[in-house]
């Protein structure tokens, strides 16, 4: 099985390069030009942004299943460049469904706990049908990819797994 990895480069996608490695199956890891992998996967410049060459991408590689990792992810950033993570976490969400939808291949997004923003302690404990209360840029970018995610599933019968990740930490994580 091959799977497609956006984002590779970053924090997450490094462990899930060598997890999947270690399952046997083959990955196809995209990155930006200006970044480097370390682990062992056939390497791919790509930018999300380019709806063409993501289409393009997808159609040679043919995953069976793409790991959506490529995001803006930091909350301060997102209020410094807000319309730089409009673009990465919206736009190249639709630009990746659009060609995952072509294909015909699985996707799985990462959202972020950021979605539910302000809780109220009635709210506790958090679950999947607690209230969206985005209170940043990046938590409103990462609720609109979700809710698109939801909209391709329906809407066109794809297999779209959403998950919305809290804080994790580990090995080789950037000090920002």
């Amino acid at each position: 099985m091959k799977a497609l990895i956006t984002g590779a480069a970053g924090f997450v996608g490094k462990h899930l390069i060598d997890h999947l490695a270690s399952l046997g199956w083959g990955i196809a890891a995209a990155r930006l030009s200006d970044e480097k992998i370390d682990a062992g996967a056939e390497q791919y410049e790509l930018d999300i942004l380019d709806a063409d060459a993501v289409k393009i991408f997808l159609e040679s590689v043919q995953p069976a299943c793409v790991f959506h990792l490529a995001a803006q992810s930091s909350v301060a950033l997102s209020w410094k460049k807000p319309s730089l993570t409009v673009d990465v976490n919206i736009k190249g969400t639709v630009n990746l469904l659009e060609a995952a939808r072509t294909v015909k291949t699985k996707i799985l997004l990462i959202g972020s706990g950021e979605e539910y923003g302000y809780v109220s302690p009635a709210d506790l404990p958090i679950g999947e049908d607690t209230l969206l209360r985005p209170g940043n840029v990046y938590a409103a970018t990462k609720a609109a990819q979700g809710m698109l995610g939801q909209i391709y599933a329906r809407a066109y019968g794809m297999d779209v797994v959403i998950v919305r990740a809290f804080n994790h930490i580990g090995p080789g994580q950037p000090d920002a």
